[in-house]
């Protein structure tokens, strides 16, 4: 194994200096958004609950009534912006999956604007932070002449920063440039 290739909850706080949650505070949520039919499993939650020895968290699903076999399976992806979440919050913070359902990902097929608006926005409680670990470059945009989409998913990620959430989004597999050369 490489250094930094398995990184343990305990790890990560320590790393980043994460205060010990004994006990959710408030009601504080957060959201984990997927875009791409993928899914995660209930089983997989509890081991990874177990192996570290965490809170046993609550996960409620928002959007399509997704059930297997799921359009793109079981992504790790998925699974590990689940236990991010519970790692810094030791399963003291409730998490909202929110699907938009599709098996999409490209340009134009994927609707930030719509989920952070129709789901995140009306979630009760709103989340206070909302994780999407897949995003596309400006150049990818411009490439499939399409910023316009730019545009409205800012606007989204503006309102939904007026309304207290924190919306952090991955750079892409490949960094800024989303799986394209910079």
């Amino acid at each position: 194994q490489f250094p930094g290739t398995t990184q343990t909850p305990q790890q990560i706080n320590h790393r980043y200096e994460v205060p010990n949650f004994e006990k959710r505070v408030g009601n504080v949520q957060s959201a984990v958004l997927e875009f791409e039919g993928a899914y995660w499993e209930k089983k997989d939650l509890s081991s990874f609950v177990d192996r570290y020895s965490l809170n046993t968290p609550t996960v409620r699903t928002i959007g399509p009534d997704v059930t297997p076999p799921y359009p793109n399976g079981v992504v790790v992806e998925v699974m590990l912006d689940i236990e991010y979440v519970l790692s810094i919050s030791n399963g003291t913070t409730p998490t909202n999956f929110i699907a938009q359902g599709t098996g999409h990902s490209e340009p134009g097929e994927i609707n930030f604007a719509k989920i952070i608006e129709e789901r995140v926005l009306t979630a009760k409680p709103i989340p206070s932070t909302s994780s999407i670990s897949w995003g596309y470059g400006l150049q990818r945009l411009q490439d499939a002449n399409e910023l316009d989409i730019m545009w409205s998913d800012d606007a989204a990620f503006m309102k939904a920063g007026m309304a207290g959430v924190s919306v952090f989004v991955a750079s892409g597999d490949s960094g800024a440039g989303a799986r394209s050369p910079v």
